[in-house]
């Protein structure tokens, strides 16, 4: 389950560290607000391909971190991306790892990504 999501430089968020609940949690703001970025930085954490011009205008790189407890039972896992212009970093619990090893450790999360999408298309 993601618990936390931390981003710094992508598009138009500057700095953003956001706790989310086991409970529900909904992104709620104006047009331009940034919600879909916030959508943007799970789906980039877990790595799905974001453009260049995603960072942040004038920064040197765009960094998502996302938290996520109980992949297995009892544990705690940070999984973080930075994109520098040309550049992609993955690490996962400290550790440098290529995108075949995240791509694998975000398929742990897929059965929740279907539920997600069953309440989304109801």
């Amino acid at each position: 389950m993601l618990s936390e999501l931390y981003i710094e430089n992508l598009a138009v968020i500057q700095k953003a560290e956001i706790p989310l609940t086991e409970s529900f949690n909904v992104f709620t703001g104006e047009t331009g607000a940034g919600k879909s970025i916030l959508v943007g930085g799970i789906n980039a954490v877990l790595g799905k391909r974001i453009s260049r011009d995603m960072v942040r205008s004038g920064c040197e790189k765009a960094t998502v971190s996302a938290m996520f407890r109980h992949l297995t039972p009892g544990t705690v896992t940070q999984l973080d991306r930075s994109q520098r212009v040309g550049e992609i970093t993955r690490i996962l619990g400290g550790e440098h790892i290529t995108k075949t090893t995240l791509d694998n450790a975000a398929e742990q999360l897929d059965g929740q990504e279907k539920i997600y999408n069953e309440i989304l298309n109801k």
